[in-house]
């Protein structure tokens, strides 16, 4: 069964910086460019974060000094059905809207062996159908939610 994720909108707000940032995605194809140091891979890192990836942590610390919320928007197909699914994230709190559950709100993710982000890791491999499993000391365990981004989920230290 295959699974797809499109991203809809992504919205950035600081109340104390009174800044903001909104970017809606096309449907079909988005070309991010710059020059070096001009942000594009801080954009993919806060996407990952704000579904509640935290690899990334250190590289945003400046962004995420200034108490920012994010909101992103996308819409998951399954079985040729699509629904809205929405991630909203401050900080260490993490609020998911899928339409087939309540919203689910979990405190003290920033951590990645919280007992929070276990949960949610596990929340995740279920609203995206992720069941690839990886082999280590001799058992079958399921992999990571970050490797259901490889090969996008590369970190720059590595290179492009």
């Amino acid at each position: 069964m295959n699974t797809l994720l499109q991203f809809d909108s992504f919205f950035a707000y600081s109340e104390s910086k009174n800044k903001y940032f909104y970017n809606k995605f096309h449907p079909t194809i988005n070309i991010i460019h710059g020059p070096n140091t001009s942000g594009k891979s801080t954009f993919f890192q806060l996407l990952l974060y704000t579904i509640g990836i935290n690899d990334n942590n250190e590289q945003l610390s400046d962004i995420l000094k200034e108490d920012i919320i994010f909101r992103l928007d996308c819409t998951i197909t399954q079985n040729n059905e699509s629904r809205s699914l929405i991630f909203i994230r401050e900080n260490d709190l993490l609020i998911i809207k899928h339409p087939t559950m309540p919203p689910l709100r979990l405190n003290g993710i920033s951590s990645n062996n919280s007992a929070e982000h276990i949960k949610l890791k596990d929340i995740l491999h279920k609203i995206f159908k992720f069941n690839l499993y990886l082999e280590s000391k001799g058992e079958y365990k399921p992999a990571p939610i970050e490797a259901m981004f490889l090969p996008f989920y590369i970190a720059q230290s590595v290179g492009w």
